[in-house]
């Protein structure tokens, strides 16, 4: 279903982007934090509605888009088409995968495309509370105050949620798949051709099931938690400055 990247790659880019208001308005003094936390609250709601969207359409039967893994599928033209003008060789390979508007899968696929999808926007509300709680935190007066503390449950939000709803996603995409391609028995007559299998007619077969491991939350998580770092560093410095005032 692909649901990872919009949602969770804009949850990070709302954390970067709340800490670089931070610093721009510990410098000219505006009322950004204010903004950053109406943000922030209004992605809450805006996926919230997403899902329950989501979950309406799925489970009424509505046509989804499906990104379907399958076993690779050579290039195939009818005899006596002659194709000019190329300038390379396909000298191996095929398709893998495709994407289209299904409806009538299963209801295992459903109810993991719905974890999935969930899951996701449990992370991005995860994050968008730990977006507000910064946003806060500044507007008090006192950016350090669990800056730290706050991007470091970001980082582990960010690293497990996104590990957990990319492997939800490959296991709803290869459901999707067996739904959409598996065949039982198949007959055709002599007149059509001598092929041996469907794929040599071009019917994609469903691909062998396969878990990705990501590593985009892993490095999200690195660059959360070196933030976290600097937010701890600096708290520390105010309290050493306190100290010698």
């Amino acid at each position: 279903m692909s649901l990872i990247p919009p949602l969770l790659i804009l949850g990070l880019g709302l954390v970067l982007f709340v800490v670089l208001l931070m610093v721009v308005a510990l410098r000219v003094g505006t009322n950004l934090p204010r903004v950053a936390s109406f943000v922030s609250r209004a992605t809450i709601v805006v996926s919230v509605l997403w899902v329950v969207g989501l979950g309406i359409t799925l489970f009424a039967g509505g046509p989804i888009q499906v990104t379907a893994p399958i076993a690779l599928l050579p290039f195939q033209l009818p005899e006596g088409i002659e194709l000019d003008g190329l300038r390379a060789t396909i000298l191996s390979g095929g398709f893998d995968q495709v994407t289209v508007q299904a409806s009538g899968l299963g209801l295992p696929t459903l109810l993991v495309v719905l974890a999935a999808a969930v899951f996701a926007s449990g992370t991005l509300i995860g994050v968008c509370l730990v977006v507000d709680r910064l946003a806060r935190s500044l507007g008090e007066g006192d950016p350090f105050a669990l800056s730290g503390e706050a991007l470091q449950r970001a980082a582990w939000i960010v690293l497990v949620g996104g590990t957990l709803v990319s492997m939800l996603d490959d296991v709803s995409n290869w459901l999707a798949s067996t739904d959409l391609f598996w065949v039982t028995g198949a007959s055709w007559s002599s007149d059509v051709t001598d092929a041996s299998s469907l794929t040599e007619l071009g019917w994609p077969e469903p691909a062998a099931f396969s878990l990705t491991i990501p590593f985009w939350p892993l490095g999200a998580g690195m660059v959360l938690a070196l933030l976290a770092g600097v937010f701890r560093y600096g708290r520390q410095l105010r309290r050493d400055t306190a100290g010698l005032v």
